[in-house]
């Protein structure tokens, strides 16, 4: 695995999932903007495979053949910009994992959902 991982907060849930909690904060400029949004696909990614390389398990062994629910919550960011992302992201990831499974890779989870909130900065 490449990617640092980078995840805000992870959690397992009163059901038995586990959630992985991003949280990317703006306000965001326009110069930055492409940069902030390339960071937070990274970031994603990274997210991803923890969960498919079974790094997740290994840090959480409770987190074993459990669903997962990856979470971005975004604060005062580009809405339009970071809901395309994360749109593409969500359709990519579950694909893919859809795809590993059928090939049968070693599964460290039961599935894999997403979720995602945008919400403005308070003043």
């Amino acid at each position: 695995m490449g990617r640092q991982v980078s995840i805000d907060i992870i959690t397992q849930l009163p059901n038995g999932d586990w959630a992985l909690t991003l949280v990317e904060q703006g306000p965001w400029s326009d110069e930055d903007c492409n940069a902030r949004l390339a960071a937070l696909s990274e970031r994603l990614w990274g997210c991803f495979e923890a969960i498919t390389l079974g790094l997740l398990a290994n840090k959480y062994p409770a987190s074993l053949g459990a669903k997962v629910i990856i979470r971005l919550h975004c604060y005062g960011t580009r809405k339009p910009a970071c809901t395309a992302l994360f749109d593409r992201f969500a359709c990519e990831a579950a694909s893919e994992f859809k795809e590993r499974l059928s090939h049968g890779a070693d599964q460290f989870v039961n599935d894999i959902m997403f979720s995602y909130s945008q919400k403005s900065l308070s003043a």
